[in-house]
Formats: structure tokens, C-alpha cells, sequence
């Protein structure tokens, strides 16, 4: 799984003062209580940064020497791994940042960047940001306890696919126009955008249905290209200028029609789009206590000298109503490849043979380092079908 890079920032905000471990010197100190206001409103999909259970929330209270500190969620309650005491002899409030999911070695101005899709595989792990929540509250002794209320720093574009072609499906979304972040301050939310704007792709929620991007806020007029995989380029303009709040999803559907001649070939054939705004609906009943493996953690990839690369880039495959996992492959003679998980080696499949994979029939394959290389005969474009589950391959001439 690619790792989620978040890079200090220019001048990282100092979080000093004496580290209020408990011990004697803490006699008579008052421990800071922590809760959390909408426990339930979030489904968390993924624990993308660490493999701790349960879910972890990081603290920092820089006067109160709180620097990163990790938090157990449990029941609407935050448990320091480290106790946080008010100072002594307190009275003014103190600003505490919280953000899900922990991350260690975070500081609060780190730069968590949302990198585009890969352009070749059209695919980034995407859980991190899908999921990245962040609060700030000012309390002080006299509260009872410190009471955090999560939201998200994102934005999200939704597309919904009206495919009215038949068999042509969607291979890729493109958008363009909008900016990455360079960097953000996760106690004042300040989010600093790059100064160009980055092509993106879209991430297939549902293949051919629904399509997401989580983008930083901001006032953006984005163009929008559906990519079919029988060649047809339909590109959707915005018409006026959207802005993308935290928090909050622009919506649109996106309607592929070739009635005039009933057939696929479209290029660059222009509609108008116009944004709505939802809610992000990350769901109302799940809690923070129950993170499951990352999406990436269970997609399959093929890698290896397809398409000019060299065993450095790993393409998607994607989850199919019958628990098949697809690729079409534009396949040249000679080119090789394996099938893995995770983008990691600990779970692969080869050839368990010399011969080319054949064609309209089921396969078994050999797992781990014990498998050839996979190829073709010929050059061509390939659909390749792999059940994990028993494991098969299918792979046929695609059509």
C-alpha cells in the first residue's frame, strides 16, 4: 500500500513547555478529561496511518506540554496514553487540537498533502483523506471536561455515471482546474493551496456509477472528462465558478448519451455541469472504535513490464458484483506481469508454467515466488478476471 506522506511544513509551530508525565511532582494537579460531542457521526473505514486498535485520536495542548499525545476512543471518551494535567494554579484557558486518525511524530502545521491518482494507474489510497477528521476547542479548569467536536478539513467532488452506452463503460475520470494543498495547519484549519492547479482522477466508489475526488476548499471551475474504455472522451464544463467547503460534497450527475448514431467514438463532446452541495455522509451510525483493513490494503494489482514500466508500477484491478477482480490490459508482445496484493509481494500469483496464458478458459495459478512470469501470445488489448477465492484467472481478447 502506498504511504500516506506528511512532510513537516516550512516553519513547524513550536509546542513547548515541561512534560507533565504523572509522577510526584504531579501531586495535586488535576487531570484534563477528555470526551467527544459527535462520537457517531463518522463512519471510519479505515485506520489509514497506524495498525493500532482500538482507534487512536491525537492530542496536543502546547502550554500544557501535550505534544502528539495518543488517545484511545472508547464510548464517546478519549484516554491519553500519557496524562494531561492543567497547570497549577490555572485559570485561563488552554487550546486543545485533536484529528483522527494518530499518526506518530505529527506535529500541527504538518503538511498533509492529498496526492493526485497516479496518472498511469489512475488510483492514490485514498482512506486517509476519506476519513481525516480534526478539532480544536478552548477550555479551561472549570469545564468539566474537554469536549471535542470532529469535522472534516476536506471538500469532496461526487459524480454520478447516467451511462446510457451499453457495453462502453467508464475507464477513467479526469479533472482539471482544481489545486492540491501544499500544506495545512491542522489548529487553525488553515489550509494553503498550491499555486497551479493538478489534473486528478476521480476514485470509482462503484465502477461505471460513482466516482469521488476529496480536494481541499476552495473556489474552482473544474472540467470533467469521462474516459470510456472503447475511446470515447465526454467533457463536462462547469458553468460558473464552485466553491468547495469542508466538510461538504459537490454533487452532479453525468449523463453519456450517443443518441444521434447509437454507437461509441465520442471526443471531447462538451455538456455543461452544474454543482449541488450535499452533506459528505459518511455515514450515521458507525463509531470510531471499529476500524477495518484499508481498501488498498485488500485491492489486487498487476505490476510488471506493461505499459513502458518496469516492475515500479503497480495497476489496479476492480472488484467485480461476483467478487472477480478485472483489468484490461493494452498488451504488448513480450511484456510480463503478476498478480499481488497490496502492492506488496506477500501475497502473489504467477504462471505455473512457460507456456503464454491461455485464453477463454479458466486457470489456475501458482502462488508466491514459484510462479513464472505471466504473458500473452500476441499483442492486443486483454480483459484478465482473477477469483482470489479459489484462485482462478479468466483472460480473454477484450471486445
Amino acid at each position: 500500500m502506498k504511504k500516506v506522506i506528511f512532510a513537516a511544513a516550512i516553519a513547524a509551530l513550536a509546542l513547548v513547555g515541561c512534560n507533565k508525565a504523572e509522577g510526584p511532582a504531579q501531586t495535586g494537579l488535576r487531570e484534563v478529561k477528555f470526551s467527544m460531542e459527535n462520537f457517531a457521526t463518522y463512519t471510519v473505514k479505515a485506520n489509514a496511518i497506524t495498525d493500532a486498535e482500538p482507534a487512536q485520536v491525537g492530542i496536543f495542548a502546547a502550554d500544557l506540554g501535550a505534544d502528539n499525545i495518543a488517545a484511545t476512543v472508547g464510548a464517546g471518551t478519549l484516554s491519553p496514553a500519557t496524562k494531561i494535567y492543567w497547570g497549577a494554579d490555572q485559570t485561563a484557558a488552554s487550546t486543545f487540537v485533536a484529528y483522527y486518525p494518530y499518526a506518530a511524530g505529527r506535529t500541527v502545521d504538518a503538511a498533509a498533502f492529498i496526492p493526485p491518482y497516479n496518472q498511469n494507474s489512475n488510483e492514490v489510497d485514498f482512506s486517509m483523506y476519506d476519513n481525516f477528521l480534526t478539532a480544536v476547542k478552548s477550555a479551561s479548569p472549570a469545564d468539566d471536561n474537554v469536549s471535542f467536536k470532529f469535522t472534516h478539513p476536506f471538500a469532496k467532488l461526487r459524480l454520478t455515471i447516467d451511462n446510457q452506452l451499453g457495453a462502453d463503460v467508464v475507464d477513467y475520470i479526469k479533472i482539471s482546474g482544481v489545486k492540491l494543498a501544499s500544506a495545512i495547519d491542522i489548529s487553525t484549519g488553515t489550509i494553503t493551496l498550491a499555486a497551479e492547479a493538478t489534473d486528478q482522477y476521480a476514485r470509482p466508489v462503484t465502477a461505471n456509477v460513482t466516482y469521488e475526488l476529496v480536494l481541499v476548499p476552495q473556489t474552482a471551475s473544474p472540467t470533467v472528462e469521462v474516459h470510456t474504455v472503447q475511446g470515447s472522451v465526454y467533457v463536462f464544463a462547469i458553468n460558473s465558478a464552485y466553491t468547495f467547503t469542508a466538510g461538504a460534497v459537490g454533487v452532479a450527475t453525468l449523463t453519456l448519451t450517443n443518441a444521434s448514431s447509437g454507437t461509441a467514438g465520442l471526443t471531447a463532446t462538451n455538456f455543461a455541469l452544474d454543482l449541488t452541495e450535499a452533506a459528505w455522509t459518511d455515514g450515521t451510525a458507525a463509531s470510531f472504535a471499529d476500524p477495518v483493513a484499508t481498501v488498498s490494503d485488500n485491492y489486487w494489482y498487476v505490476i510488471g513490464t506493461i505499459n513502458g514500466s518496469n516492475w515500479d508500477m503497480d495497476y489496479p484491478m476492480v472488484i467485480q458484483s461476483d467478487g472477480a477482480w478485472k483489468i484490461t490490459l493494452n498488451y504488448t508482445e513480450g511484456q510480463v506481469f503478476k498478480i499481488r496484493q497490496a502492492k506488496a509481494w506477500d501475497n502473489n500469483y504467477g504462471h505455473n508454467g512457460t507456456a503464454t496464458l491461455p485464453l477463454g478458459e479458466d486457470y489456475t495459478p501458482t502462488k508466491g515466488g514459484e510462479g513464472n512470469n505471466f504473458q500473452f501470445a500476441a499483442t492486443g488489448v486483454y480483459d484478465i478476471y482473477f477469483h482470489p477465492s479459489e484462485p482462478k484467472i479468466y483472460a480473454a481478447v477484450h471486445e
